[in-house]
């Protein structure tokens, strides 16, 4: 993500949460912890989190929500089916 893509980000949730304020620090340091993610997972995470809290989300609360974790694949036995 680019910083003016994270301005856009945190534009976005003042739309959402009008006590959300924006101002050139919070757009340098939401970018410094942002720039590795790409901005479409970010503003999805942020839609989920709409509609889940009346609250502005914390930077961890965007990330935490990060869709890249992936379910464990049950472990199995070479040759040995599972039981049914």
């Amino acid at each position: 993500m680019i910083k003016r893509e994270t301005f856009a980000l945190l534009t976005r949730i003042t739309v959402f949460y009008d006590q959300f304020e924006v101002n050139q620090e919070k757009v340098n340091l939401w970018h410094e912890v942002l720039r590795e993610y790409p901005l479409t997972e970010i503003q999805g995470n942020l839609l989920t989190f709409v509609r889940n809290s009346s609250y502005p989300p914390k930077l961890a609360e965007l990330i935490a929500c990060d869709n890249r974790m992936k379910r464990v694949p049950t472990w199995r036995k070479p040759g040995i089916q599972p039981p049914s």
